[in-house]
């Protein structure tokens, strides 16, 4: 674990987010507008996202489904 005992010792951290943050490219208006993209761009998507994509989920209420017809 860190150990912080003054300003000094976070400046280090605080200077390459401040760096990090200062050379990001923003997007242009015009660039949003013809994306419809705004805010964070590198969201990652989540296990329920890949299941969806993949069926999980239909076949899961297919399944259901049939056993809802049988009763």
């Amino acid at each position: 674990m860190l150990d912080i005992n003054d300003d000094e010792d976070v400046q280090p951290m605080w200077r390459s987010m401040e760096s990090r943050v200062t050379k990001r490219r923003s997007m242009t208006k015009e660039e949003a507008t013809v994306s419809g993209k705004t805010g964070r761009r590198n969201i990652k998507k989540t296990e329920e996202e890949y299941w969806l994509e993949e069926g999980v989920y239909d076949k899961n209420d297919a399944d259901n489904d049939a056993d809802n017809s049988k009763k």
